[in-house]
Parts: C-alpha cells; sequence; structure tokens
C-alpha cells in the first residue's frame, strides 16, 4: 500500500507515525519508520535525514515490543509472586525464632522444656 503524506521541512518521524497511526490502526509506538535502511526515531527531523520530496519510507509493524511489553508484565508479576512467599517465609522463621528464644530463656532459668515444645 501506497500512501502520499505533505510533510513540511520540520517534520519528525513521530509526526509521520502519528499520520499513519490513523491509516494503519497500529499505534506509533508500534511502528518502525526506516529511510535507505536506517531506522528513523520519532525526534528525527526527516528533511534532515535526507527525506525529501516523493521519497519512499518503509512502515514496519512492531507489535513485537507489545509481546515483549507483555511478557515483561508476566516476568514482574512472578517477581511479585516470589517476594510474597520470601515473606511469607520470613514471617514463618521470625514466628519460630522467637519461640526458640521464649525456651532458651525458660531452659537458661533452669525451667524443665519437654520434646513436645520443639515439635511445629
Amino acid at each position: 500500500m501506497v500512501s502520499v503524506f505533505l510533510l513540511t521541512k520540520s517534520s519528525m518521524a513521530g509526526d509521520v507515525k502519528k499520520l499513519l497511526a490513523n491509516k494503519t490502526g497500529l499505534q506509533p509506538e508500534e511502528q518502525q519508520l526506516f529511510f535507505r535502511g536506517e531506522e528513523k526515531y520519532n525526534e528525527e527531523t526527516l528533511y534532515v535525514e535526507g527525506v525529501l520530496d516523493k521519497s519512499n519510507i518503509l512502515l514496519l509493524d512492531n507489535t513485537a515490543s507489545e509481546e515483549s511489553k507483555i511478557e515483561e508484565i508476566r516476568k514482574h508479576n512472578d517477581m511479585l509472586k516470589a517476594f510474597e512467599a520470601v515473606v511469607e517465609v520470613r514471617t514463618e522463621v521470625d514466628e519460630l525464632a522467637e519461640r526458640v528464644f521464649v525456651l532458651k530463656v525458660a531452659a537458661d532459668g533452669g525451667t524443665r522444656v519437654s520434646d513436645k515444645e520443639f515439635k511445629t
């Protein structure tokens, strides 16, 4: 598909992506623009980069970036679950440490402590 857009000398790659979003349905962050084999980034002025009248710019669908975002969110959620598990274990260890301390104080004070006190 060929589309023609009128651009000014100050037009940036990001401006073209916004125009293309309406036509393609791809959000600007899902697009990659290439001119002469090099990707053009949002802040690059196209005229300065050599884009002239009737130049061809290649648009690629970069929805893989969306997939990587989903993967990043999944990893983040996995890390949160791991942190929650660590908190649970830490809480249990703290409770056991407190029980051990109480039993030690009792035993050091001469109180006889039964084996049943050590079982969870």
